[in-house]
Parts: structure tokens; sequence; C-alpha cells
């Protein structure tokens, strides 16, 4: 039986598909008849407690050697919502999850991989992420509102966020950038994200000022016509939304609940025809939080470059 790597730990590696390859058949198979008294159908559930049997069966003779996702991911889960090292500790005492001092290097070793390829790309970039390839992002305010004596100096801070569509094909296993050759339990305190300062200079223009002018930006003709067919479908959006008893001559049935048709991504979800299933997965990143209210200038440049 072949382990993980958990220096870095990989995304693909933390699925319950991996923990199928890795499980020998011979050791499923009897698990599998054990649990359900001989039957080969198993549900999802029956199957998923079968591996997790499975892994610690696999750890428990290893002596540990045998890196798992189970045990690695249930220390990590533990320890980003508890940061309780006793907890932990009980865990791997009892064989359900790795080390507290096995999950500091995995954590401080994706730590070093980030700020490898931050120093690389000249940006954090999420590790589901792909360089090279088309990606939206969108930014918004992350107010955490501390408890303090006067309700103010709370955190105002702005979070990145990067989707990605899915590609066709396999997905090559991404190469690691950091020195993975020493194992560290902790690293330096660095701030990755810095703030560039911005000073906005000048009048703003007037709203007039763009009037008559957005199709001279645009310029493809076909992608005037892509944004004119996309403002048709946004505009039968709205429309259905506002719960009208009539569109045109087809009549709607007055019974019908409140609000039965579905939100703005739904609806074209939906509505889109002949979309492929791969193509509707989205890989979603989430970068560092930037230290700074939306509302700045400077904040809003330093989202900008990224």
């Amino acid at each position: 039986v072949t382990g993980i790597q958990t220096q870095p730990i990989s995304v693909s590696d933390m699925t319950l598909g991996k923990c199928k390859t890795m499980v020998p058949h011979s050791l499923f198979k009897f698990l599998q008849y054990v649990m359900t008294s001989g039957q080969d159908d198993t549900s999802d559930n029956q199957e998923r407690k079968i591996l997790m049997l499975a892994q610690d069966i696999i750890h428990c003779t290893s002596h540990g050697r045998i890196k798992t996702p189970k045990h690695t991911c249930l220390g990590l889960t533990v320890r980003h919502l508890t940061r309780s090292k006793q907890l932990i500790t009980i865990l791997n005492r009892m064989g359900h999850c790795a080390s507290y001092d096995e999950i500091e290097v995995v954590d401080t070793s994706l730590a070093m991989e980030t700020i490898a390829k931050a120093d690389l790309y000249g940006v954090v970039l999420p590790s589901n992420i792909k360089p090279g390839v088309f990606v939206q992002a969108a930014a918004d305010n992350n107010d955490l509102n501390e408890e303090t004596l006067d309700g103010k100096a709370t955190t105002h801070a702005t979070t990145l966020v990067l989707f990605q569509r899915g590609t066709f094909g396999p997905v090559p296993r991404s190469q690691n950038l950091g020195d993975q050759s020493v194992k560290r339990k902790s690293l330096k305190s660095s701030c990755i994200t810095e703030i560039l300062d911005f000073s906005g200079c000048g009048k703003r223009p007037a709203v007039t000022t763009f009037h008559n002018k957005v199709w001279s930006l645009i310029g493809r003709e076909e992608d005037q016509e892509n944004i004119c067919v996309a403002a048709m479908v946004d505009m039968e959006w709205s429309l259905v939304r506002m719960l009208p008893t009539k569109i045109y001559d087809v009549a709607i049935d007055r019974n019908r609940p409140s609000q039965s048709v579905p939100g703005w991504s739904g609806y074209h979800a939906t509505v889109t025809p002949n979309v492929p299933t791969q193509m509707l997965h989205t890989e979603i990143g989430y970068c560092p939080m930037i230290h700074g209210s939306p509302t700045e200038y400077s904040t809003v440049y330093t989202v900008m470059k990224q």
C-alpha cells in the first residue's frame, strides 16, 4: 500500500476517490462482508464507513508510516476548527488521525508552497487555480466585527475569490516549488499581501461621458451580439422574477408558490442548453484577506493589480 504525499498535500489526495484507490481490494471486500453480512451491494454511507475503517487498519498496522487521506484530513480539519492540541492528541491515541506534530508539518509545508508560488508569480495563487487559464475574480468586504468596549476599531478586510472553469482532459499534477527537504513545524511571520499606495486624483467623469460609446469600447462584432443576447436573457429573468400572472399570450398559474423562479445563476443554468457536464465544474480559490477596507482606493488598486 502506498500512502499519500503530505509535503505538501495535494487537493486531489483529499477525496473519497483517492481513498478507494489506495485501499486494497481484498481488505475492502473483507470489511464489506463483515458489515453487510455477505451482501455485495453497499450504500454510499456503508461504503464510506468501510473506507474509513480500512484506512484505520492501514494506519495502525504501519504504525503511522503510511499516510492516509482520512488521518491527515481529519487532523487538519480538527486543528483548523478548534486549534486544540489536546483534542488532536486524544484522536491520535485512539488511531483516528495523525499526530499534532505531523499536522503542523503538513500545514507548514502548505504555507511554504504558497510563499514559493507568490515569489514566482508575484501574487498569492490558490493551489486549485491553474496559471495560464482564464480566471474570473470577485472581491468584497469581509467585516469581522469583533466585540470591543466602544464598538469601534473592528476589522474591516477585503476578500478576493477566484473562479476558474474546469478544462477537458486529465489534470497534470502540480509541481512543488517550495523547499520540502526539511520538516518544519512553524514559519516566521510575514505579510505576503502588501497594500499598494494609491491616491485618487482629478475629477470623476460625468455619467453621460460614456453615453453611446459602449460599442466602440467593445472590439469584435461577435462580442456585441453575445452581449445583446445575454442582456435579453437577463431581462427575461427580471420579468419572470416579478411574478406576473401573464407573459405575452402565455397564462401563468396564479396558485403557484410565492417565488418559484430560481436565482440568477440557477435560471441561467436551467435555460442554457447543451452545456457539457464537465464544463459546469468550477474551481473556487480563496486568496488571503487584504487588511484594508474595500472603500479605500488603495485597497481597490491592490485588488486590481492582483
